[in-house]
């Protein structure tokens, strides 16, 4: 679909940075990024001097963007910090401020930068991690994106036609029977309060796969802090809870 639409011999220098797999437990977070950074730069052919993680972020993007304009990619933005929720609060906060001068970076730098996408399992948006940048636009729940992270239903029946097919003979269920099923297990989420519901998409692909009914995406992304939270407080009664969008802004941790 996109194939017509973009001019592919347009590039850009990707700097790609995972928080998840930084070692920040045992390195400490500064550390860290340290260690990170300057490898995204060796591999990159970029030299960095400088003595902070933050100050070499600067550099690289600096040294990249004097050619063309550098896209960023940040996935587990608040890996650091969620970790120590409900376990080490003060180490949390300890990054959380440590983690706002390193993403102020962005905001300094912001005519060098094409692009810049930030995803996590938290919403620190405006206050908190970015409040110097203010030019970030969260798209978490917005409408016109409610449907990019899981499949539709006419998606589901489409793409996956074959293996609603397997599937259904497999186990021995009509075709009907089968998607209702699948339905029940796995279209849990909803964007936007006017968007279709979605799919799981880990947990699609393994159920086909397995042919087995199971809780494939908790087993895998099971929110531990979360868990931690809701047991340092006595929460055991979790019933439907209707909350708007404003419900899932964060302010402090």
């Amino acid at each position: 679909w996109i194939a017509d639409k973009w001019d592919w011999n347009k590039t850009h220098p990707v700097l790609r940075l995972s928080l998840k797999d930084v070692n920040f437990e045992q390195l400490g977070l500064e550390k860290a990024l340290f260690k990170r950074v300057e490898e995204l730069s060796r591999r990159m052919d970029i030299p960095v001097t400088q003595e902070t993680a933050r100050d070499q972020f600067r550099e690289l993007i600096q040294a990249l963007g004097a050619k063309r304009k550098v896209v960023v990619l940040v996935d587990e933005y608040d890996a650091p910090i969620v970790h120590y929720l409900g376990k080490d609060l003060a180490q949390a906060q300890e990054n959380r401020d440590l983690l706002r001068g390193f993403y102020t970076v962005l905001k300094e730098l912001d005519a060098l930068l094409e692009l810049v996408f930030l995803t996590g399992v938290s919403k620190f948006s405006k206050v908190g991690i970015f409040s110097g940048l203010n030019n970030l636009e969260d798209i978490s729940m917005a409408p016109q994106y409610a449907e990019m992270l899981g499949y539709t239903q006419a998606e589901l029946e489409t793409n996956f036609a074959d293996e609603i097919e397997h599937t259904a003979r497999s186990l021995n269920l009509s075709r009907e029977d089968l998607l209702a099923k699948i339905q029940h297990w796995y279209n849990g989420y909803r964007f936007h309060p006017r968007a279709e519901t979605v799919y799981n998409p880990v947990s699609i692909n393994l159920f086909f796969r397995r042919q087995e009914f199971g809780n494939y995406w908790f087993a895998t992304g099971t929110p531990t802090f979360l868990v931690n939270l809701l047991r340092e407080r006595g929460v055991y009664d979790v019933g439907v809870q209707h909350v708007n969008a404003s419900g899932f802004d964060s302010f402090e941790l």
